[in-house]
């Protein structure tokens, strides 16, 4: 089965979900688009290396 296919045929699916689970469907859906762990901490690696981002005590200050 191509990705095409596979796409038509999820396409198809989608419009038998019902209403109330759409929501819990779609956060699924970008729950499996996200890069893999170790992917985000490289990412967040480099940004903070660049000075990216916001010291956690100016975000915490009661602690």
């Amino acid at each position: 089965m191509t990705i095409s296919e596979k796409r038509k045929r999820l396409k198809k699916e989608l419009e038998r979900v019902p209403p109330d689970r759409l929501d819990s469907l779609g956060d699924f859906i970008a729950f499996l688009s996200r890069h893999p762990l170790a992917d985000r901490i490289e990412i967040a690696e480099r940004e903070i290396k660049a000075g990216k981002g916001t010291p956690w005590r100016k975000v915490r200050r009661d602690v």
